[in-house]
């Protein structure tokens, strides 16, 4: 695990790195990247009604990167993806390979599709966080439909890296013989 971190951590600081190297080569005008709605019809989404929400209110502007590449806040939920099993939850279920693999690709394309996977990602997290993840045989809650209103209302009031953090981490109960237990 420690070595997919690594390995993780290491393309994108390259990826975020050769991005901002081509964009600060570039200094015409800056280019404004819009998300392509039909990104939002991946059937590997776990939350599509939420992306959809917050990309609606937001214009389809980007929310984890801008025209410099991939944002602090970028690299904070994918450290917390990759951490996510110290919270008893499967990195996989985030899309972790995939970002990873987008990750090496270059283009807007891939801006865009990180950035929806991101999304999708922090709404799967504050939602798993918040009511536990079920086996999706048993999940009686189809969650595709959810639109998590807190969450967008969150990430619409300018979160930053550590309030990030905070949002994600659940709260832990305050039971006297649950600290006990640590």
């Amino acid at each position: 695990m420690k070595v997919l971190t690594l390995l993780l951590l290491a393309v994108l600081c390259s990826a975020c790195f050769n991005l901002k190297e081509k964009v600060s080569k570039n200094t015409q005008t800056p280019r404004i990247v819009v998300i392509d709605s039909t990104l939002f019809r991946d059937s590997t989404l776990l939350m599509p009604a939420s992306i959809r929400n917050i990309y609606r209110l937001t214009n389809f502007s980007p929310l984890w990167s801008d025209t410099a590449g991939f944002t602090k806040k970028a690299d904070s939920l994918i450290a917390y993806v990759e951490r996510s099993v110290y919270h008893g939850l499967t990195p996989s279920h985030y899309h972790a390979e995939a970002i990873l693999a987008e990750l090496l690709n270059h283009g807007d394309a891939r801006l865009m599709k990180v950035d929806v996977l991101l999304t999708d990602a922090f709404f799967a997290l504050s939602n798993d966080q918040k009511h536990g993840r079920l086996d999706a045989a048993l999940d009686f809650i189809d969650r595709r439909a959810v639109i998590d209103s807190s969450a967008i209302a969150f990430l619409l009031n300018g979160m930053d890296t550590g309030s990030l953090e905070r949002w994600l981490t659940p709260s832990l109960p305050a039971d006297e013989q649950y600290k006990q237990m640590a």
